[in-house]
């Protein structure tokens, strides 16, 4: 099974900075002026599950909570290194709403306000 997940934000650029150097995901493609749209993929090198950012003439219109999050797992080093960035680009962090994230993660927001959570996957309490 693979897995496909989009969402309409208001710019690109920020997304991409985000996600991309921030948060060391790979951008594998994306489009522009497809039926409107414009686009950029993220994914694994596996191919098995992809984020899609969307922007075209129409505004999002979101409605999420605290509980709406994208968790990433990291491995020791590369969660080391994400965390460095995030800090040394001033992003705060936010206490989740559900308990089990407060001892499991960072939770981050996205530059459109969407909770990120960046858990070290070595020292998760399963």
């Amino acid at each position: 099974m693979r897995m496909r997940t989009a969402r309409h934000v208001t710019a690109l650029e920020p997304m991409r900075y985000f996600y991309v150097h921030l948060l060391e995901m790979h951008e594998i493609g994306g489009f522009v002026d497809h039926n409107g749209y414009d686009g950029m993929i993220l994914g694994s090198p596996e191919g098995n599950w992809q984020i899609e950012f969307t922007v075209s003439q129409d505004k999002p219109e979101h409605h999420f909570d605290e509980d709406d999050l994208i968790v990433l797992y990291y491995e020791a080093a590369k969660y080391d290194a994400v965390i460095e960035k995030l800090t040394a680009e001033n992003y705060v962090t936010f206490t989740p709403k559900n308990p089990y994230w407060v001892v499991n993660g960072n939770l981050y927001k996205d530059p459109e306000g969407f909770g990120v959570m960046v858990v070290n996957e070595s020292k998760m309490d399963r």
